[in-house]
């Protein structure tokens, strides 16, 4: 008769946990599209990988924008997956774009043309017939960006077909790329000479261009095979050392790129470093990030979990010690609670799927109801007093004050909401106050693991 006591107490427990499990998942699943905790989650460890000017790009790069979620109103959402095939391909792309000389000069440039919007100058003396620094940048820009429309390789060309790549790169011979760059140049050194204020922007991002080039041709004099994928390792390596010369984030960025190309070195196809294996290695390295990125966001939403818990228990006052007494005082009670447990748990599944895209306050509607179906002891016994209002106050101190909520009936009479079912005395509380915190606890171990207790 014990055992069955025991085993009754549990089953009616149980099922009230998991009532409340299912009512968290569908308030936390809410929260989570609402907030978008996944795809904001992820794109901090994306900014902790790369950097943060790297991480932007990174997220208006093509590849990637075809994974946001269209809306039907305001902006696209931005992804809360990306395949670790995709961010390689991409933060390669990204890196190799990083050692071009056309698109250093361009991200460069483009930077200062932004500062130009709050500050406009007028030239010492006109550039192209042009009057403000803004407005011969601007021109600039234009040729650089027609320029940039037959850039250089990068690693994304490596999967490209034969015939495709050399249709690319007939576009414009190396030779035209070369006069059209020597003329933008000529331009800029016009542009320092006529804005000094700029002078110095201007020539660091010469130089830096000058760098990327330089260290191309010494990579591309190391390499045995000047082919594709050659080409495409030239574009990355570059892209590293250029980085290395910009500011700490980008350093650290340089470190790690390096570091995975120095760890894809072992493996050579006649005797060159092969990108696919270089984007192998990037490969694991996010998936080593969202391994950890996984464990914490489990760990986030645990917590998540366990404060709707304990608000959806202090709310509507489920109380685990008291149900669990209450339960064991009462052999009805626990005898029908015991043969519904059994019930639900055979259509527990069904009941998942109830109130899926419900709001919170439906969240709470719907779990209130079905424990008031059961007759569960659960809930505040609120009294509406029209008398001795005074004494009515939200934090009691004196001894005929009485806990209660003042308010307003439906004809505008001053009345008080006591609650009349508030512990009496210090040992009462600690009671109260350790059932909401187990009802809280089990809540948020979620509705598969008590649906699996359930059903043994």
């Amino acid at each position: 008769m014990g055992f069955e006591m025991v085993l009754g107490v549990a089953i009616g427990v149980v099922m009230v946990w998991l009532i409340m499990s299912i009512a968290v998942m569908q308030v936390q699943e809410w929260l989570a599209g609402m907030l978008k905790f996944r795809a904001k989650d992820l794109e901090k460890a994306v900014t902790q990988l790369l950097t943060p000017s790297q991480a932007k790009q990174f997220y208006e790069h093509p590849l990637i924008r075809g994974l946001y979620k269209q809306k039907s109103r305001g902006r696209p959402a931005r992804p809360s997956y990306i395949p670790s095939d995709l961010f390689a391909k991409v933060a390669l792309d990204l890196v190799a774009q990083a050692g071009d000389p056309i698109q250093i000069l361009h991200r460069k440039l483009s930077e200062l043309h932004e500062r130009l919007d709050e500050q406009p100058a007028v030239s010492a003396r006109a550039v192209s017939g042009e009057t403000t620094a803004k407005e011969a940048l601007g021109h600039l820009l234009d040729d650089m960006q027609m320029l940039l429309s037959a850039s250089s390789l990068t690693t994304l060309d490596v999967e490209a077909d034969a015939g495709r790549l050399a249709a690319a790169a007939a576009k414009q011979s190396e030779k035209d790329q070369q006069n059209a760059l020597d003329s933008i140049q000529a331009g800029l050194k016009a542009f320092a000479e006529a804005y000094p204020k700029y002078g110095e922007d201007i020539r660091q991002a010469l130089r830096l261009k000058d760098y990327a080039e330089n260290m191309r041709t010494q990579l591309t004099a190391r390499m045995p095979a000047r082919d594709v994928a050659g080409m495409a390792v030239v574009a990355a390596l570059a892209g590293v050392g250029v980085l290395s010369q910009m500011d700490q984030d980008q350093k650290k960025l340089s470190e790690t790129m390096s570091a995975l190309f120095e760890q894809a070195q072992r493996y050579r196809a006649q005797g060159q470093l092969t990108i696919q294996q270089a984007r192998a290695e990037v490969e694991q390295w996010f998936n080593d990030s969202m391994d950890r990125l996984s464990g914490w966001y489990k760990r986030k939403m645990q917590l998540i979990a366990f404060l709707l818990g304990l608000m959806l228990a202090v709310i509507l006052n489920i109380d685990s010690v008291q149900l669990a007494t209450r339960l064991w005082n009462d052999p009805v009670l626990r005898d029908s609670l015991a043969a519904y447990g059994v019930q639900y748990g055979q259509s527990v599944a069904e009941v998942q799927t109830q109130n899926g895209e419900a709001t919170p306050s439906e969240v709470v509607d719907s779990l209130n109801e079905q424990l008031e179906a059961l007759s569960i002891p659960i809930g505040w016994e609120l009294e509406p007093v029209y008398n001795d209002l005074e004494h009515c106050k939200l934090i009691s101190f004196g001894h005929d004050d009485y806990f209660g909520v003042p308010g307003l009936d439906e004809n505008g009479n001053r009345i008080c909401i006591k609650v009349n079912n508030l512990p009496k005395n210090t040992n009462e509380w600690m009671l109260k106050v350790l059932g909401l915190l187990l009802s809280g606890a089990a809540a948020a171990q979620g509705a598969p693991f008590w649906f699996d207790i359930l059903k043994k």
